[in-house]
């Protein structure tokens, strides 16, 4: 561990439920990384928009939930109505979190900043990517039914630069297990074959009546690296 303060702790720190450690005092660093969280924060409460979407994002959580993630549309502004700092920052895994190695992705819960940890319907959480040494992404998530979805980038019709992000892609958690596919490669990739490819496996793993995770999907073009990560969701929040 560095010593540094986690950004679940600045995070609190932002949003006023804790007191400032000592080492804030002495430390530069982490000074300097809650003034840019505290920035971040600033701008997003100050947008015309936050009033109004607060409203909305409340109302679209305590409506009963449809699929295995909440509405991708209303992850982020979630995030910025309940006053929460970023979490974690695509590119740079949680501290102490597999920072060596290969390109992988992790789902951060936002409430305890437990990492990959079994989740519970309702559960925000906060997609993090480390792409290094490639430069762009294809994130899938495959439901307990074999539906196959593309969770990131959550708009278009290819892979994307997680750099280029301002905020990192937040959700809420509905009931069922699910499976994460991330592609990561050197050049955007079409998400349309990945998408066949995953569902055609999950189908074959469905036939024989096996969780939709049993094969890995068959090679995509283009893709540099790929990896999985099995999700497992309580009955119950």
């Amino acid at each position: 561990m560095s010593g540094h303060l986690s950004r679940l702790a600045l995070d609190e720190l932002v949003v006023g439920d804790a007191a400032p450690p000592p080492h804030l005092a002495a430390c530069e660093q982490c000074q300097a990384r809650l003034a840019r969280l505290r920035e971040a924060a600033g701008a997003a409460r100050e947008a015309p928009e936050f009033a109004w979407t607060r409203t909305r994002v409340l109302a679209q959580r305590a409506a009963p939930a449809r699929g295995f993630l909440g509405t991708w549309r209303w992850a982020v502004p979630l995030a910025l109505a309940l006053g929460l700092a970023s979490v974690v920052v695509l590119r740079e895994p949680p501290e102490g979190v597999r920072v060596k190695g290969g390109p992988f992705v992790s789902v951060v819960r936002q409430a305890d900043g437990a990492v990959d940890a079994p989740l519970s319907p309702g559960d925000v959480v906060t997609l993090s990517l480390k792409t290094a040494p490639y430069r762009y992404a294809l994130v899938f998530a495959t439901d307990a039914a074999g539906k196959v979805s593309l969770l990131w980038p959550s708009r278009g019709m290819q892979s994307g630069d997680p750099a280029a992000l301002v905020m990192p892609p937040t959700f809420i958690v509905t009931p069922g297990d699910f499976v994460l596919d991330a592609f990561f490669s050197d050049a955007p990739l079409p998400a349309e074959p990945g998408r066949a490819a995953l569902a055609i496996r999950a189908a074959a793993c469905a036939a024989r009546k096996q969780s939709t995770d049993c094969q890995p999907p068959a090679p995509l073009e283009g893709a540099a690296h790929h990896y999985r990560l099995a999700v497992p969701v309580n009955a119950s929040p």
